[in-house]
């Protein structure tokens, strides 16, 4: 069996150096660390992304001039996409009797969900048109569901042939 004084023994320095350093944290900064800190992207991402739509989407109430008749229908649809449920069918109505349809899509298939015969219509209609002339329709499962709650909530035999015929284009 081995003594005490033949075992190698740290010295005070080592010994203090270990107390002022955590347990959790290595000194070492791990190979992930700098690319989680700076993300870098390819000029090909970069370009993907601007062609996506997406960032036109994030600032399109920015964006927008207001000073024309259609800068001012986009910013109410962008307003209506950002609309909290309780001001959401009220902005819609009034979207509506102003402009007619929304083209946003978002808004389409949000507007189906509302307990207003007259928007839910106007809103199938609208994602109906959308999805013929082949434009992808976000959510389709949720809008799937909602289709069939709206057809057995006004039981109406035309809303029910639109839901239908959107069902189906959306299969």
């Amino acid at each position: 069996m081995a003594r005490d004084d033949e075992r190698e023994r740290k010295s005070w320095r080592e010994i203090d150096a270990e107390r002022n350093r955590s347990r959790h944290v290595s000194r070492e900064p791990s190979p992930g660390a700098k690319a989680s800190s700076k993300r870098n992207l390819s000029k090909g991402q970069v370009e993907a992304i601007f062609d996506s739509g997406k960032l036109g989407e994030l600032f399109a109430d920015k964006l927008i001039d207001d000073t024309t008749e259609e800068g001012q229908r986009a910013k109410r649809q962008a307003q209506l996409a950002k609309a909290d449920d309780a001001s959401f069918p009220k902005l819609l109505a009034d979207f509506i009797a102003e402009y007619d349809t929304p083209e946003r899509l978002d808004v389409l298939v949000r507007g189906v969900a509302l307990d207003n015969f007259s928007l839910v219509r106007r809103c199938v209609q609208g994602l109906l048109r959308a999805a013929r002339d082949g434009e992808e329709i976000p959510k389709k499962a949720v809008l799937l569901q909602q289709l069939r709650s709206a057809e057995l909530l006004f039981d109406d035999p035309k809303l029910e042939a639109l839901t239908r015929e959107l069902s189906e284009l959306l299969r």
